[in-house]
């Protein structure tokens, strides 16, 4: 059977079509294989670069935070900070021009152990005139410290050259653990 020369076209045709259809549809998967790779990858990229941002926030965070902590430290003596505390006392004591003796230095056993400071107890004697008695009490609650005065008593203490004051004070003050 002889084909005619539209038949070898046709036929031609076809084989090309059917040809360029498969490269087509060959080109048309890689394409779609790399694009799902490249979206994957992209995908991947868009993951760190929100972790290196969550990591640079914290990082910030952190540094304010250290900041801010430090601050709060102030506001405690510090562990190993009793003598210098109580060094501190005795030159505002030497700022009002009285004299401190203490007396007795405790830590406060009902606060819970969990937290990370404890309270410690400080009673002192001073002596002096009304006006330095009263400077030197200033003096104490305006230190950063969480200081509460629990305790004060006032004693006249008259003699022939002068009227003096002595004070038995008792405070509480924070100090970390």
């Amino acid at each position: 059977m002889k084909l005619s020369r539209t038949h070898i076209r046709i036929i031609i045709t076809t084989i090309g079509v059917l040809i360029l259809f498969g490269v087509y549809a060959t080109f048309f998967i890689l394409i779609k294989n790399k694009n799902n790779e490249i979206s994957t990858l992209q995908n991947q990229v868009d993951i760190e670069v929100r972790k290196d941002g969550r990591l640079h926030s914290i990082k910030q965070l952190i540094t304010d935070l250290d900041k801010d902590l430090k601050q709060i430290d102030t506001y405690f003596v510090s562990s190993d900070g009793v003598v210098d505390f109580l060094e501190s006392l005795e030159t505002l004591g030497s700022i009002a021009d009285v004299s401190v003796r203490v007396n007795s230095v405790s830590v406060d056993e009902t606060i819970d152990d969990s937290l990370p400071y404890e309270v410690l107890k400080i009673e002192f004697v001073s002596r002096g005139t009304w006006g330095s008695i009263v400077q030197l009490i200033s003096l104490l609650e305006t230190l950063s410290l969480g200081i509460t005065i629990d305790r004060m008593q006032l004693e006249l203490l008259q003699s022939e050259k002068s009227n003096s004051w002595q004070v038995n004070t008792g405070f509480s003050v924070l100090k970390l653990k």
